[in-house]
């Protein structure tokens, strides 16, 4: 296999050999080990056979930016089942639209107000933890957590994930999976499609986390290729577990509002407070409104599946490395223990802090921004195509139109800018002289208008 370093002339195909499927093939590869090629072959790498990797912290505003006029490509189709949401949606006009109506529900008022909702799973998942603990010290084990010198042993990953999609499927439809409470990964998922069916729905069973994974898997793979081949691919057999997970994904978000329309009507609904389908309602009810009930159904789901699955794996990989660096953990609780007061009221919600107590504590956001950077939830590039009759230049290279871009935040994270330690855990980089001028190339996510 070869590797073909970015030159110049980037409107060209000069792509390795071996057939015209190998580019692809190569994609997959670089996505797979991008980091350590970044480090040898520099900062611009051909990752497909029109598809530049430029490993640059200062790449990310330029291309990503509200000024970058470059567009996504056909990459974010795979994520859609024909009906795009507001992330992948290809249009920026269209983008625009569907912002619009989903601006407020992430405006800071808003989510504040979600936080006693927010404090109640959190307080549950506690709670179970505790029956654990205090099952482990009389010395009993159970089916998702073993025993071993009187403590508890417990899977922390699917316990975070249980949580995260419990406060996100709250806050979106008013009402929790109940995964904490079973301690079971299974949700229900609508047989029908239609949001008229709503009361008396069919439904089955199915997992967030294996169909998350399952269709993470596909649209990864697949969307390295055009979309025509995208549309092929999808029906491999290798492929069709992937596909039938993003048509479970629509499901589960259909019967989650199902349930939500229902309990609505329901005389005995005793929803807490405004949630994420009140605000959005009004947009799919209004009289003069060009949304439809499937556009409805991609918003909830993407609200779903990019709430819960960032949420836990950053919860995920913070207790990782505290658990693997206890000097910092040490550190972490002690500042906790000094800001946090011990509640000793007999309203058991009071035991979990709130956002106003812990929003300033240097330390915490310390661990937490660290914990982004070396374990970011978006590690791979995502694609960026130069748009018809227009150039985009970046460190004297310049890129023609169709010519595709993308900044990988897993490499970029680890660059030298970080110091020497780049590839360590360690929060005190975020206490220093310096700490102010890195915020700006911190990308955990992506960073622009979408």
């Amino acid at each position: 296999m070869t590797i073909v370093t970015g030159s110049p002339d980037h409107g060209s195909r000069h792509s390795p050999t071996g057939g015209c499927l190998a580019p692809y093939r190569v994609a997959i590869i670089v996505r797979l080990f991008g980091s350590s090629m970044t480090n040898t072959t520099g900062t611009f790498v051909r990752i497909g056979p029109n598809h530049i990797s430029i490993a640059d912290p200062e790449a990310h505003e330029v291309v990503y930016g509200h000024s970058s006029g470059l567009l996504k490509t056909d990459f974010y189709h795979g994520f859609t089942r024909g009906i795009p949401n507001s992330f992948n949606t290809t249009s920026k006009a269209i983008h625009t639209t569907k912002r619009k109506r989903i601006a407020n529900i992430f405006s800071m008022k808003s989510v504040l107000e979600f936080e006693p909702r927010v404090r109640k799973h959190v307080l549950g998942l506690c709670q179970q933890l505790d029956i654990r603990c205090d099952a482990a010290a009389r010395g009993t084990s159970g089916v998702n957590w073993d025993v071993k010198n009187g403590k508890a042993i417990i899977d922390c990953c699917a316990q975070f994930a249980f949580l995260a999609f419990d406060i996100i499927g709250d806050l979106a439809v008013g009402s929790s999976f109940g995964l904490v409470r079973t301690q079971r990964d299974v949700v229900a998922m609508a047989l029908s499609q239609d949001l008229t069916e709503a009361v008396g729905a069919k439904t089955a069973e199915t997992s967030v986390s294996g169909t998350l994974k399952r269709g993470g898997i596909m649209v990864m793979t697949v969307g390295v290729y055009p979309l025509w081949a995208q549309r092929i691919l999808r029906l491999a057999p290798w492929n069709l577990g992937g596909t039938f997970a993003l048509g479970r994904l629509f499901q589960l978000a259909v019967a989650a509002v199902n349930d939500r329309i229902r309990r609505e009507k329901d005389s005995f609904d005793d929803k807490e407070g405004v949630d994420i389908v009140d605000k959005l309602l009004p947009a799919l009810r209004a009289s003069e409104s060009d949304m439809s009930e499937a556009d409805f159904i991609v918003e909830v789901m993407g609200i779903i599946v990019a709430g819960g699955d960032t949420t836990s794996n950053t919860l995920s990989g913070l207790c990782y490395q505290l658990a693997i660096h206890p000097q910092y953990q040490h550190r972490l609780q002690e500042e906790l223990d000094a800001h946090i007061p011990i509640d000793r009221s007999e309203n058991s919600l009071n035991l979990v802090t709130r956002y106003e107590s812990v929003k300033g504590l240097p330390y915490l956001n310390a661990c937490i921004k660290e914990t982004h950077r070396l374990q970011s939830v978006v590690g791979t590039g995502l694609p960026r195509v130069v748009p018809p009759g227009k150039t985009f230049t970046f460190r004297g290279q310049t890129f023609k139109e169709g010519c595709v871009v993308s900044v990988p935040s897993f490499t970029t994270n680890r660059s030298k800018i970080w110091g020497h330690d780049a590839n360590e855990f360690r929060p005190e980089r975020w206490l220093e002289d310096e700490a102010g001028a890195l915020n700006k190339y911190l990308v955990p996510f992506s960073i622009g208008p979408r």
